[in-house]
């Protein structure tokens, strides 16, 4: 089975992104990490990771750039908020993890795990085999649970 891979986006030397990043790496996740403070997202670069999501979760509240720009009083535009995050990367909240299919923000391990599909001690959920364990959430098992409601 191939490993697993996620882009983990983060700026500086923040030493809770830092454990977050080796947490998912033990994992045996193949981390592909970008300092976007040394390495820029663009605004369509942007756009993509974001997507249809709420621009809001990727805004950093704690940023001195949030007040500065007026980004406390109330809903931007999602137009101004990708132009201003592209132009100050403090403005977006770290760290952002992507994979092909799931993008979330922050250090919650317990939604890490989740997202990656990893046992609670950071390792694969998946079989040698690449398929699921079956357990009370497996496909095979909902199949023959389902079958006798009415």
């Amino acid at each position: 089975m191939a490993p697993k891979r996620a882009t983990f986006l983060t700026y500086g030397n923040d030493e809770r992104c830092g454990e977050t990043c080796k947490f998912i790496e033990e994992a045996g996740v193949l981390l592909k990490v970008r300092d976007i403070s040394k390495e820029p997202l663009n605004r369509n670069e942007l756009s993509d990771i974001i997507g249809y999501l709420d621009i809001s979760h990727f805004l950093n509240s704690l940023s001195p750039a949030f007040k500065k720009n007026n980004l406390d009083k109330g809903p931007v535009e999602r137009s101004q908020a990708l132009d201003l995050m592209a132009s100050d990367h403090t403005l977006i909240r770290q760290p952002i993890i992507s994979t092909i299919r799931l993008t979330m923000v922050g250090c919650d391990r317990d939604k890490i795990t989740d997202m990656l599909q990893l046992n609670a001690n950071g390792s694969d959920m998946t079989g040698k085999d690449g398929n699921q364990p079956s357990g009370r959430n497996s496909r095979s098992n909902r199949r023959q649970t389902s079958g006798s409601r009415k």
